[in-house]
């Protein structure tokens, strides 16, 4: 049996041998051959000027108004003498059950109405009459800002 010769077993070169050799050169090329890397910093609002304006809140809510996000203390209103709850009720002569409603919900003093949704009142169980009564309550001990 004979053999072909040495040099003809070996001149086609195996296509994975050729992409071994190609990741073996690639690797040896100087990394100052990638493209450099820039980094730009925008500011938070860069892309603010794509977005429509936000209308104005209207500084007295229509009544018919039924959002969520309504205020017990109105826009434009600051808040009155600070007080406890509890004086604040008897001083505008609120009921023992929604001074109740409050104090169960851990409102101690009457600074704290600045943060109270309607929506939260609802949520408490205020009925709509309780809520209309603290509502005027809260404008009576408000200031005009």
């Amino acid at each position: 049996m004979t053999y072909p010769p040495h040099h003809k077993l070996f001149d086609s070169v195996s296509p994975v041998i050729l992409a071994r050799q190609s990741r073996q050169q690639n690797a040896a090329a100087p990394a100052a051959s990638a493209a450099p890397v820039i980094n730009l910093t925008l500011g938070h609002d860069i892309l603010g000027f794509a977005r429509p304006p936000i209308p104005p809140r209207d500084s007295v809510p229509n009544a018919s108004s039924s959002s969520s996000a309504e205020m017990l203390l109105n826009e434009g209103r600051n808040t009155g003498i600070d007080c406890l709850v509890t004086e604040f009720c008897q001083q505008y002569d609120l009921t023992e059950n929604l001074q109740k409603k409050l104090s169960d919900n851990r409102y101690t003093k009457a600074r704290m109405f600045r943060f109270i949704q309607i929506s939260e009142l609802k949520d408490m169980f205020f009925l709509n009459g309780e809520i209309a009564a603290l509502k005027d309550a809260v404008e009576q001990w408000s200031t005009a800002a």
